[in-house]
């Protein structure tokens, strides 16, 4: 498009003095993941040949943030779903934009419906009932032992008297949990039971474990990774049960000749060896060997 000025007779090409695309700022990003997540980090690379002068990251009204140079990195942390606006600005006063839509942060906990218990002889069951309006509930979301293990079925047989930590988890990793109190109604007073588990020294890697039962003679006993199934059984001949094991999650199972069963998850913790003890033992081996040494070099001076 031209225009020519009637006072001087001067044509102007408009076209000419717009803007090349290459000159107007860029703005790359990474893409949010499609998977549900308490919050979103998108770090934004921004560049222009003019010279970056300020940016703006918001839903609504602009936010301008000065900035320099010709190439920026900034990281944003979403909380919310929403739309985004990211914008910078170049020294000329060039500005592109980019529109990003979050739906994929959840940031709410699971709902607990009903959460009760079911008394049996000598047994009882804890059942929850849960959903997640946001995400939806985890693939392994109900835990009975305070997160130490995570199962797919909402309902657990319990046969030791106590208060419960019942957890849910949802896809994004939000947690609930709530105490239930059971009573065992034991019509059979020998019903065995785990009364107390000890842990005792470290040894190569392992560490002791003493479980001390109750009403349980002759039982059978089997010690699994917390996600395994036991496969065989050893028989009980005293009321302690002695084990070395490495740092993990366990369950204990446990039978009585009635048929009666016991389950009870535990944990293995083993410190971090220190290095202390190794400076310990090189300090002293460091100063006998500076004093031999001095007192070498004395003895044959004054030979």
């Amino acid at each position: 498009t031209n225009i020519t000025w009637l006072d001087t007779n001067e044509t102007v090409d408009l076209v000419s003095h717009a803007p090349k695309e290459e000159e107007y700022p860029k703005i790359s990003y990474n893409k949010p993941s499609e998977a549900y997540n308490k919050s979103i980090s998108i770090e934004f690379q921004l560049s222009a040949v003019n010279g970056l002068k300020s940016y703006s990251f918001s839903e609504s009204s602009d936010n301008w943030i000065d900035i320099s140079g010709n190439n920026k990195k900034i990281t944003k942390t979403i909380l919310n779903n929403g739309t985004y606006y990211f914008k910078v600005k170049d020294q000329k006063g060039l500005t592109k934009e980019e529109k990003i839509v979050i739906t994929t942060i959840d940031n709410i906990k699971p709902i607990v419906k009903t959460l009760s218990v079911i008394q049996k002889d000598n047994y009882s069951i804890i059942s929850v009932v849960a959903e997640d309006l946001e995400s939806g509930l985890a693939d392994d979301p109900y835990s009975f032992d305070r997160g130490l293990t995570w199962v797919s079925k909402n309902t657990y047989d319990v046969n030791i008297e106590k208060e419960y930590i019942v957890s849910v988890k949802d896809k994004a990793g939000n947690i609930i949990e709530l105490p239930v109190k059971v009573k065992i109604n034991n019509t059979n007073s020998n019903f065995p039971s785990i009364s107390d588990i000890i842990f005792g020294e470290v040894k190569n890697d392992t560490k002791k474990v003493t479980i001390v039962f109750l009403n349980c003679p002759n039982c059978q006993i089997a010690i699994t990774k917390s996600n395994e199934n036991p496969l065989n059984y050893g028989t009980l001949n005293t009321s302690n049960y002695i084990t070395y094991l490495k740092e993990g999650n366990y369950r204990i199972y446990l039978k009585d000749d009635a048929g009666n069963t016991l389950t009870k998850s535990f944990k293995v913790e083993i410190p971090k060896k220190s290095n202390l003890n190794i400076l310990i033992f090189i300090v002293p081996i460091t100063v006998i060997g500076i004093g031999i040494f001095l007192i070498s070099k004395r003895k044959t001076n004054e030979i």
